[in-house]
C-alpha cells in the first residue's frame, strides 16, 4: 500500500495526471470533429501542461492552502524532479517550435503568456508583484479560457479548420463552461485561506452554496448546448449527457474538508471519464 500511494502521490501531485488530462481532452476534440489524429500536437498538450502546473507549484509551494498539506510536504521533498519535469518540458516544446504550423504558433503564444503570468508577474518590482491569478474573480475565468482554447482552438487550427464555424464555436463553449465547472470545486477548497489572504474567488464572493448553484446552471447550459449539437441517437451525445451527470454530482458533492485526491484525482478525472465515454459511445452507437 505504501508503494502504492507512492506511485499515486507521484502521477497526481508531480502533475503527470493533469497534463494526461489535457492531452485526452484534445485528443476528444479530435474524434468529436471527425479530424485526423496528430500525437505531435497531443503531445504538445501534455508537456505544455506539465510545464506550466510544475512552474506553478515551485513558485508558489509554500503559500498553497493547509487543505493542499500534503501535497505541499511532498513538492518540498521533489524539487529536483519537478524542476527536472518542467526543465524537459521546456526543451521538448522549445524544438517542437520549428515544426508548429505558423498559424497555431501566432495563436498558442498568447497562451503562453497567460499560462507564465498567471504564476509570475510579468514586471518586478516594489509597485508590481500582481500575477494575473491574483486579480479578483480573474483566475477562474482564466484557467477555463487556456484549456478550452489549447484543447479546441489549437487542434482545429493545425487541421485548417475554421475556428468560427458552428460545431467549433460550439464545443469551444462546451469545452470553456466544463472546465469552469470543475475548477469551482478548487475554489470552494481554498475556500477558507483566500479569504484570509485576501483573494477574491467566485465561492468568495457570494458563497458556496450558491458556487454550486452556478455550477448546476452552468451545467444545464453545458447539456442543452449538446442537445443542439449532437444527434440524439449518436455516441457523443450520450457522452456528453452521462459525463455531465456524474460530474455534476462530483462537484456538488465538494466539501473544504475533502481529501486532496478528491480534487486532483476525482474532479480532474472527470475530464478522463468524458474522454472514455466519447471514445467508447462513438465506437459502439452510429
Amino acid at each position: 500500500m505504501k508503494f502504492l500511494k507512492k506511485i499515486t502521490d507521484l502521477v497526481i501531485y508531480g502533475n503527470y495526471f493533469i497534463a494526461v488530462c489535457a492531452a485526452l481532452l484534445l485528443y476528444e476534440t479530435y474524434i468529436l470533429l471527425a479530424l485526423p489524429q496528430s500525437w505531435f500536437y497531443t503531445s504538445i498538450a501534455f508537456f505544455s501542461t506539465l510545464f506550466t502546473y510544475n512552474i506553478d507549484r515551485l513558485v508558489a509551494y509554500k503559500e498553497i492552502s493547509r487543505a493542499e498539506a500534503e501535497r505541499q510536504v511532498w513538492i518540498t521533498g521533489h524539487l529536483l524532479l519537478m524542476s527536472v519535469s518542467a526543465g524537459i518540458s521546456f526543451i521538448y516544446l522549445a524544438v517542437c517550435v520549428f515544426y508548429i504550423a505558423w498559424p497555431v504558433l501566432v495563436f498558442i503564444a498568447h497562451l503562453g503568456i497567460i499560462s507564465v503570468a498567471y504564476s509570475l508577474p510579468l514586471l518586478y518590482g516594489k509597485k508590481n508583484t500582481h500575477t494575473l491569478r491574483s486579480i479578483k474573480g480573474l483566475k477562474i475565468f482564466l484557467i477555463a479560457y487556456v484549456w478550452a482554447a489549447s484543447t479546441v482552438i489549437m487542434p482545429c487550427l493545425a487541421e485548417g479548420l475554421s475556428i468560427f464555424s458552428k460545431e467549433v464555436v460550439l464545443l469551444f463553449i462546451e469545452r470553456f463552461l466544463f472546465i469552469f465547472i470543475i475548477t469551482l470545486p478548487f475554489d470552494i477548497r481554498d475556500y477558507k485561506s483566500d479569504i484570509a489572504s485576501n483573494v477574491s474567488t467566485i465561492p468568495g464572493m457570494i458563497g458556496i452554496r450558491n458556487a454550486k448553484i452556478l455550477a448546476v446552471g452552468c451545467m444545464v447550459v453545458f447539456m442543452i448546448i449538446a442537445i443542439i449539437h449532437y444527434p440524439f441517437r449518436t455516441g457523443n451525445f450520450w457522452a456528453r449527457i452521462i459525463s455531465a451527470v456524474s460530474t455534476l454530482y462530483i462537484v456538488y458533492k465538494t466539501e473544504e474538508t475533502n481529501h486532496e485526491y478528491y480534487f486532483t484525482g476525482l474532479l480532474d478525472g472527470t475530464m478522463v471519464i468524458q474522454f472514455l465515454l466519447v471514445a467508447g459511445l462513438n465506437a459502439v452507437l452510429i
